[in-house]
């Protein structure tokens, strides 16, 4: 064994690992575009080659362990990309460049044909980017927890000042190898492993020791990573694999958008207790599921892909991979009187749709050119995704087959055909998994009743449109043709909201991404960007959202404006819906000329939380407020009442920073699997997100209530890498169906006075088992602590009995075991909301169903979910009416 190897080895290293760092190898260089970039490679030349390529500011010795198991069937290369490793450093970097330094490694390398490229994390992007820009090179893909549509964490930390700024150098190397972390933290390393990698990182410097990678390797990307990833996915068309680790960064719904995006034909593989860093926990079991893909590989033939078609396979393959979003300065109006504006359309005769009260019409309908932004600063935005359109019988052939004894569902699929002949320029799928997976959400997590009423409702087709005229577009034909349509984000709402019950056209939105302008107090953004995005664009001025669902890394603008009354930052800034929380809206009407309304101020109130019945969303402008380095704290009481106290007191410290805090009852606390070490068995627990410097005063509040901290870690710091705020409101309930699937909940605000004797009143008369996390808010100033109750779904009456038991204590309950909008429902939808629907959708073909009626129709039979006794929130807004805010 060379004398090196007694270091790199360490002393309790099994016998496979030790023989994986001793299979020779040889470094080598070559020179790209003027820069040496070096390399490792095993095995003979001549083979059939592999090439790994490592994550950010990692290097090619991360995957020694890995890669020398292949030596003996292929030509083995690990890269160091330019930046990182032994490479040289370049001015600036690019994924193309890095791109470009794969192919040159290959050839140098002398494979013989093309490889299969295998990336972890940031190299997964960089793989993808190559056999996009490099399609005649590449074999086949294979990326490891590469998280494409979601924040890159290492670009981020670097971005976000956390990690990677300029190395410091340490007097001894033992020092500098005590510093050795990986970003993100994961909970589980091999120690041999990080041994040898961390030992592999460092190099001697003038003055000490430091790191092998460039500080300034993400100046370049203007946001994360995947803008300049995202736009290559349907351009791949060798064999691809996703792994993605069960403890890591890439979620099933990042799993099932890249499955999605790359033709449904790329398997999506988890890797058992693996962390984000699959090389440093769980080797083996990477090194296996490789193999596995490659002996497959030799052995199948690939699947057909969906075939890209329409306007925006034309676009993947002719604009840049980013561009620049142009848009509306915040606070600018549309038109020069001030106020909510209808932008016009010149020629064709004025739509026939009365105009709502307080909108000022400017016209005919008429797309005209977006104006550019009179101020603030412009962002690149992100134009992703992929079209896709599936051959042979889809979900309107297997609908049309079904007893339809009047005519009318096969009238409208009729209908929907003659869209999509229509616009057959646009994206629009009748493909059956796709029209499922775009017609559900997340609302059965809350019980069995939804689910027994809408389970099972299917849209008849999906269009995708790329930008607001083709949203147009859709509108109108949909509204020639009387054809449904139902505008969806995520998808990650709880309450039915985004379930077509009459059929008809998702209007997927999630191509509209980007921010079109951003400065000190405000953002402006399209439809479908991810909530961390607007984060990200906001960053550079100290500032941040001021509300946020549980959800946020998934979510969009629109689909949280539309389906959402609330979040994480409600604490302080109360219910989305309270004035000021929303600055702005753009929405499509819903008409055969569509129009396009600004709508500003108070005017937001009649879409939001409208359940996407008031027409398209296309842009929504946001308030900002002061960004910290928030922290994730866990709070130990004794009692769920401490607990609720302490989270009353914490909603009315104004002079502390918090944005959240959910007290949770023992139960509950069991089901919080990953934070166990933290939450003391029989005791209820509070987890609250606070500012650094208001971490000394939470925990004098704590003490009041004989609380005390378990937990302060920076967000995200947690075991399993998870925000604090991913356990809380419907997260928590997620977590607890993981191990109580009959979960049904009961959602209600408690009345002030004494809202935890009330609490503990109520679980004293509906007995049973029972789950409480709550969550703290205020409505119009006043705390209003929302609870979430889980109870057994799964015995008869217990949801209407435990409804009927809150209500008789004066909590407020609303329904959210009904996918529509009444009195019962957070928000009831009103008068006014009644008349605005009316003038922007006339036809009453937007979102249809979700409207409860007055009155029941004669014949139709009383569903289990009307007969809960629930008030709905209607009665507090009103409250908050009279103190001067709006309903």
């Amino acid at each position: 064994m060379p004398a090196d190897l007694d270091d790199l080895i360490a002393p309790d290293a099994p016998g496979w690992f030790r023989r994986a760092l001793q299979t020779p190898f040889f470094d080598q260089r070559v020179e790209v575009n003027g820069a040496q970039v070096h390399y490792l490679a095993w095995g003979e030349p001549g083979r059939r080659g592999l090439v790994f390529v490592h994550g950010g500011a990692a290097h090619a010795h991360w995957w020694t362990h890995v890669a020398a198991w292949y030596a003996r069937q292929y030509r083995v290369v690990a890269i160091d990309l330019s930046g990182h490793g032994d490479s040289d450093h370049r001015a600036s970097y690019s994924l193309e460049q890095w791109a470009d330094e794969v192919v040159a490694v290959a050839g140098d390398a002398e494979i013989d044909g093309t490889p299969v490229v295998i990336g972890h994390s940031m190299g997964g992007m960089v793989s993808i980017a190559t056999a996009a820009i490099h399609p005649d090179d590449v074999a086949g893909v294979i990326v490891l927890d590469s998280p494409v549509i979601e924040v890159d964490q290492e670009v981020g930390a670097a971005q976000a000042g956390q990690a990677f700024g300029v190395p410091r150098v340490y007097p001894t190397r033992d020092e500098a190898l005590a510093r050795f972390r990986t970003v993100p933290p994961q909970k589980h390393y091999l120690d041999y492993v990080m041994h040898h990698v961390a030992r592999r990182s460092v190099h001697e410097v003038e003055g000490g020791w430091s790191w092998k990678f460039d500080h300034n390797l993400f100046n370049a990307f203007t946001g994360h990573i995947r803008n300049v990833a995202v736009p290559y996915l349907p351009l791949v068309r060798c064999r691809f694999a996703l792994l993605r680790a069960e403890h890591g960064l890439v979620t099933p719904d990042i799993g099932e958008s890249m499955y999605q995006a790359l033709g449904r034909t790329a398997p999506v593989v988890e890797l058992p207790m693996a962390g984000h860093h699959g090389m440093l926990d769980e080797p083996l079991v990477l090194t296996t599921a490789i193999r596995t893909l490659l002996a497959d590989w030799d052995h199948s033939t690939p699947q057909r892909r969906w075939r890209a078609s329409g306007s925006l396979a034309r676009c993947a393959r002719s604009v840049p991979p980013s561009f620049l979003v142009d848009g509306l300065t915040p606070g600018a109006s549309r038109n020069d009187g001030g106020g909510a504006a209808v932008v016009g359309r010149g020629g064709g005769s004025a739509s026939s749709a009365p105009t709502p009260p307080g909108l000022a019409s400017l016209g005919t309908p008429n797309h005209q050119p977006r104006p550019r932004p009179r101020g603030g600063r412009l962002v690149r935005g992100c134009h992703v995704g992929a079209t896709w359109r599936k051959h042979g019988v889809g979900v309107l052939g297997r609908m049309a087959d079904t007893p339809d004894p009047s005519g009318a569902v096969a009238a409208r699929l009729a209908n929907v055909e003659a869209v999509r002949r229509e616009l057959a320029h646009l994206t629009i799928t009748d493909d059956a998994e796709l029209v499922r997976r775009r017609s559900t959400d997340r609302s059965a997590m809350l019980g069995p009743l939804m689910a027994s009423e809408v389970g099972g409702s299917l849209a008849d087709a999906v269009a995708i449109p790329a930008d607001e005229a083709q949203v147009i577009e859709l509108v109108a034909a949909c509204a020639r043709h009387r054809v449904p349509i139902v505008p969806r984000g995520a998808g990650t709402s709880n309450f039915g909201q985004s379930i077509p019950l009459e059929g008809g056209i998702v209007l997927d939105l999630s191509l509209l991404r980007g921010i079109i302008s951003v400065d000190q107090e405000h953002v402006r953004a399209l439809a479908g960007t991810l909530l961390p995005d607007i984060d990200e664009a906001a960053a550079p001025f100290g500032r941040e959202l001021r509300i946020h669902p549980s959800s946020k890394r998934m979510s969009t603008a629109a689909g949280f404006v539309i389906g959402g009354h609330g979040g994480v930052g409600s604490i302080r800034h109360g219910g989305l819906a309270d004035l000021g929380n929303v600055q702005g809206l753009r929405v499509v009407t819903i008409e055969e000329q569509p129009r396009v309304l600004e709508l500003r101020g108070e005017q937001t109130g009649l879409v939001q939380f409208s359940f996407g019945m008031t027409g398209v969303v296309t842009e929504v402008e946001f308030p900002l407020a002061p960004s910290h380095a928030w922290r994730d704290v866990m709070v130990s009481f004794e009692t769920l009442a401490d607990a609720m106290r302490f989270g009353g007191d914490v909603t009315l410290a104004d002079g502390l920073d918090v944005k959240n805090c959910m007290p949770m009852d023992p139960g509950m606390a069991t089901y919080l699997t990953p934070l166990q070490e933290f939450l003391p068995l029989g005791r209820a627990a509070a987890f609250v997100m606070v500012a650094p410097h208001s971490v000394e005063g939470l925990t004098d509040l704590a003490a009041r209530r004989g609380g005390f901290v378990t937990l302060d870690v920076p967000m995200g710091e947690t075991p399993r890498g998870f925000p604090g705020y991913e356990y809380t409101w419907g997260h928590a309930m997620w977590w607890l169906r993981k191990g109580q699937p009959n979960l049904a909940e009961v959602l209600f605000l408690l009345p002030p006075g004494d809202p935890a004797g009330t609490l503990d009143e109520l679980l004293r008369r509906v007995g049973g088992e029972t789950w409480v996390s709550s969550t703290c808010q205020r409505f119009a100033g006043r705390p209003s602590p929302q609870v979430a109750l889980g109870i057994d779904g799964s015995i008869p009456g217990r949801i209407v009995a435990v409804s009927e038991a809150a209500e008789a204590l004066d909590c407020l309950v609303v329904n959210i075991h009904q996918a529509k909008l009444g009195a019962s429902s957070i928000r009831d939808f009103g008068p006014e909301q009644r008349a605005f629907k009316a003038a922007v959708d006339p036809l009453g073909i937007c979102n249809p169903g979700h409207l409860a009626d007055e009155e029941l129709v004669p014949g139709e039979a009383v569903t289990e979910s009307a007969k809960l006794v629930a008030s709905g929130w209607s009665s507090r807004w009103a409250d908050d009416a009279a103190a001067g805010q709006r309903r």
